[in-house]
């Protein structure tokens, strides 16, 4: 199991132009940036810390404020926060990062390390990038659709597999943006100030906060959405009417609501996000459940 780590990205939220000025980023659209830091630990995702800008200010100008400055921190990022002095600092500071390069990065290789043959790690090395003054480990492999994927990290103690599987545990911030998106109302916006469009979502994020918060609280095993539609359904009743009903057993024996097949979403998704495919993930009309 991976230990507790920190994952970083962001999400776009558009809107129209004319309507909200002050959010402008492209000739014909406006929008507004959450950047944004999660805990992944065993299995869960939780907000840690986000950012709200309009859209236009690029993701790696709030890295180093989404970053946490504590002994042992390990962040995973993407590729839109590639910047050669923000990796050396962090590697001065000994603040562990893990994320991709891009393909047009200079590599300086310091020593070929041996991987082993039968494993899905094709090369590690000690390598500079650029004009990096500190060194980082460098490892390739491939996704599931046998597409290349080369990761750095400047943390010496994990294995080659492990880096592996840490970078891949990247797709569930997608999933989270996803999920806020789809479950707590932040499809279109009630105001049109940025003071109204920064509350709603921040909002949405305490509102998310809370109800894990209230899930492990009372140990309900269920899904977080079921816990949040509980909620809704029975906000107005007393607490103990809304945990007698939130734990009752079933009392009928249909089949219920048609089941997910969560298996194949989540590798659909996977394969998306592996080969770079995931601005679909901002627009909230996308469901891969259809």
């Amino acid at each position: 199991m991976l230990e507790k780590i920190h994952l970083i990205d962001s999400t776009t939220i558009s809107f129209c132009l004319s309507q909200y000025r002050w959010a402008d980023f492209r000739n014909t659209k406006a929008g507004v940036k959450i950047h944004t830091r999660v805990v992944f630990y065993d299995g869960e995702i939780s907000p840690d810390k986000i950012i709200v800008t309009p859209a236009r200010p690029a993701d790696a100008t709030q890295l180093d404020a989404l970053m946490v400055i504590e002994m042992d921190a390990l962040h995973v990022f993407d590729r839109g926060y590639f910047d050669f002095e923000k990796f050396d600092h962090y590697c001065k500071n000994n603040i562990r990062f893990c994320t991709r390069i891009k393909e047009n990065t200079i590599i300086h290789v310091i020593e070929e390390l041996p991987v082993d043959p039968s494993s899905a790690i094709h090369r590690e090395a000690v390598v500079k990038l650029g004009k990096m003054k500190y060194p980082v480990r460098l490892i390739e492999t491939k996704d599931s659709q046998g597409n290349p994927i080369t990761i750095i990290i400047n943390d010496a103690k994990m294995s080659a597999q492990e880096v592996s599987d840490l970078y891949r545990s990247r797709w569930q911030i997608e999933l989270f943006f996803k999920w806020m998106k789809q479950h707590l109302i932040l499809k279109k916006c009630y105001g049109k100030s940025a003071n109204a469009v920064y509350n709603q979502i921040y909002i949405a994020m305490i509102t998310f906060c809370l109800t894990l918060l209230l899930k492990k609280k009372v140990q309900y095993l269920g899904t977080l959405l079921d816990m949040l539609e509980f909620l809704g359904e029975y906000w107005s009743k007393s607490f103990s009417v809304f945990l007698k009903e939130l734990f009752k057993k079933p009392d009928r024996s249909s089949r219920g609501r048609r089941q997910l097949d969560h298996d194949r979403i989540y590798n659909e998704i996977l394969v998306q996000f592996e080969r770079g495919d995931t601005e679909h993930l901002n627009d909230t009309t996308y469901d891969p459940i259809f």
